[in-house]
């Protein structure tokens, strides 16, 4: 089986003119980030497209949806920030608006028909809760936040 350079990326990535997003089509972290493999590994494909762009990324940093869609690959869209820079231009955006659920970090993924929950440490992404019950999702997520020390936020 062949691996995967990173120039292969531009095989998943849907591109229109400069202005529109440019959409990741191959697999996806839970129908959110871009998921593409280098050296056996999943990675974020906005990652991988900001480093063929404009080099190594600081591990400081993060790398930023301007447009705030996650599938989006373009790199004028692309760039970078702090942890409280990323923050603050998610909730300035409305990227942090709770959804049908009442609860933050719990979605209902309806393409594919099951329940979600997630949280965020330090930059990286967790996986919770996938799954049929709306319960042990909003349990998942109750539990992740005791454990880090997070006020659990139901609206």
């Amino acid at each position: 089986m062949k691996k995967n350079t990173p120039f292969d990326i531009w095989k998943f990535v849907d591109k229109k003119d400069k202005k529109s997003c440019w959409n990741y089509v191959g697999s996806t972290f839970s129908g959110r980030y871009g998921r593409f493999f280098l050296d056996g590994k999943a990675v974020c494909a906005h990652r991988v497209v900001y480093q063929l762009c404009n080099g190594e990324i600081p591990s400081s940093l993060f790398v930023m949806h301007k447009c705030n869609n996650k599938l989006c690959c373009n790199p004028n869209h692309l760039t970078t920030g702090t942890n409280s820079e990323n923050q603050r231009h998610a909730s300035m955006s409305g990227a942090f608006n709770v959804g049908k659920s009442g609860v933050r970090g719990v979605s209902f993924i309806k393409s594919r028909g099951y329940w979600h929950a997630q949280g965020y440490k330090h930059g990286k992404m967790y996986n919770l809760y996938t799954g049929p019950s709306y319960e042990k999702a909003i349990l998942a997520r109750s539990r992740w936040e005791k454990l880090n020390g997070i006020t659990f936020e139901r609206i």
